[in-house]
């Protein structure tokens, strides 16, 4: 099936026939990416992303709409086809989606699974007049890296500059009270404005479609994007490896079993000595 190693005597996916269903049509696309097939459609969905992306959106509302169980089966079998396509045309294998379905289903929270909020809906919505509150938040100030050069630093600066800071609480809480109390009373306003004034960015809407192929896309000098790439792949590869195949079990004696088995737990505390971090000490 594609790229995926099959399970049979003859490294197949199974020992009784061809496959069917996803894994046909997988294996069928991957011969449609290598071989050149004058007036292949699916060949020209390979060939032109934007073309497919246009289908699938289309094919999902088409899907959204039927009622009809005929319609509905007709209509998902669309949506998996341009689906499946995509995937293989990004090197995404039928097995490489199942993977991501089992570690899913290993998780204990779940995230509340609401809609993303709709732009064009919210810019179609008159906008509420509310009393602006950006003037209480206090405006960032400047940033300026210092430099020392540990060959040069007397023995009294060098002590300065590994002692670690002492930060009052209240001082953090008066620092962070307009804000939160701009995002409690204003919401996603607050957000927008805020996000201008700390981060020098002028956003439209707080939520942004990652997905979308319009969005402007940040520019990384090449080996700055090489490294996070790098970064990225080795903890991946660090913690796929960790995850366990099976349970173990062992009977140690008639009657007595011994098991290990990994668990998400939706809730762990940590104490990670601090170095050279902030300490907070509470107001007495």
């Amino acid at each position: 099936m594609g790229t995926v190693t099959g399970f049979c005597h003859l490294d197949r996916r199974t020992c009784f026939g061809p496959a069917s269903g996803l894994g046909a049509l997988e294996t069928t696309l991957h011969a449609r990416k290598r071989e050149v097939t004058p007036g292949s459609y699916t060949q020209r969905l390979f060939n032109d992303p934007a073309l497919l992306a246009a289908k699938l959106r289309e094919e999902v509302g088409e899907l959204i709409d039927a009622t009809a169980p005929q319609d509905i089966a007709w209509e998902a079998a669309d949506v998996l086809y341009f689906a499946l396509v995509k995937c293989v045309a990004n090197g995404v294998t039928l097995a490489d989606v199942q993977r991501q379905l089992d570690m899913r289903a290993r998780r204990l929270t779940r995230r509340p699974g609401n809609a993303k909020p709709d732009a064009k809906a919210a810019e179609a919505k008159p906008a509420e007049a509310k009393p602006t509150a950006a003037a209480a938040v206090p405006a960032p100030a400047a940033i300026r890296m210092l430099h020392f050069d540990n060959a040069v630093v007397s023995v009294e600066q060098r002590r300065a500059l590994l002692q670690r800071p002492i930060i009052e609480t209240a001082d953090i809480a008066a620092r962070i009270e307009p804000i939160r109390q701009a995002v409690l009373t204003r919401g996603d306003a607050a957000l927008i404005e805020l996000t201008e004034r700390f981060d020098r960015v002028k956003l439209a809407s707080p939520v942004v479609d990652l997905k979308d192929p319009n969005r402007p896309r940040p520019v990384l000098r090449p080996e700055v994007q090489a490294a996070i790439d790098q970064a990225m792949s080795n903890v991946r590869r660090f913690h796929e490896a960790q995850l366990p195949k099976e349970d173990l079990r062992v009977e140690t004696m008639p009657g007595v079993e011994c098991s290990r088995f990994v668990r998400p737990i939706e809730r762990v505390g940590l104490y990670v000595p601090g170095g050279s971090a902030v300490r907070v000490v509470a107001p007495t």
